[in-house]
Formats: structure tokens, C-alpha cells, sequence
């Protein structure tokens, strides 16, 4: 966000970001040519899920970054490690 690494995603992956009140814009910048936006307006008190996926490119994958819901965080969590744990 603005610039600023939040965390660094591997498959089987997760991090959590606490964000003030407004509107934020995450960017992927796995690969300079592949970027990937996604604006949230986040509301206090709200909890949000973005999946970020990488998607099959010609030559590379590219990543997109997409909202998610808690139900499949909690499907996919049982598979997940944090990702300021690896």
C-alpha cells in the first residue's frame, strides 16, 4: 500500500493487515509488467478478505488480487501459515 511492502505471499499463505478507516489501494508487484490493483473502502469495525491468486500468463503468472469472504478464509485456513511465521 503506497508503496510499502506489507507482507510477502508464498502458496499456502496469509497475513493480516489492520487498516484505519478509509480508502486503501493494495498492489501486487510480484512482476513489474503483472500489477494488480484492488481499492477497498474499509469501515470501522468491519473485517475484510482479499485472495490473491496467481493466474497462468503466457510466459509467467500474474497475480490478482480479488475481496474475499470469511467463510472461504476459514476453508482454506485448516491449509494456511502465516506468513510472518514462514
Amino acid at each position: 500500500e503506497d508503496g510499502q511492502a506489507l507482507g510477502k505471499l508464498t502458496n499456502g499463505a496469509y497475513f493480516i493487515r489492520i487498516a484505519p478507516p478509509g480508502v486503501h489501494t493494495y498492489t501486487d508487484t510480484s512482476e513489474p509488467e503483472f500489477k494488480d490493483s484492488l481499492k477497498l473502502q474499509v469501515d470501522p469495525g468491519e473485517t475484510y478478505f482479499v485472495e490473491g491468486i496467481l493466474t497462468k500468463g503466457l510466459v509467467i503468472g500474474a497475480a490478482d488480487l480479488t475481496p474475499s469472504d470469511r467463510g472461504a478464509f476459514d476453508k482454506a485456513s485448516k491449509e494456511l501459515t502465516s506468513a510472518t511465521t514462514q
